[in-house]
């Protein structure tokens, strides 16, 4: 998956079969155990996780401080 490259964005809509079935904030979408974002990242690795879970909080705070 190329998660790294929306991480960031303002949200994420993942689809399955043609219905969504999340739609939210990274930082959101991460923090639902299960649900297809967090499922997604986990499948990368703890590493690979763990990066995601920094840049999508820098980019919440980011976002959230009107910078």
């Amino acid at each position: 998956h190329r998660l790294h490259t929306v991480i960031s964005f303002d949200k994420i809509l993942s689809i399955d079969t043609g219905r969504v079935v999340e739609f939210g904030r990274p930082v959101d979408l991460l923090d639902q155990p299960g649900g297809h974002l967090a499922t997604m990242a986990a499948a990368l690795g703890p590493a690979a996780t763990a990066k995601l879970r920094e840049l999508a909080s820098a980019a919440s705070r980011s976002k959230d401080s009107g910078a």
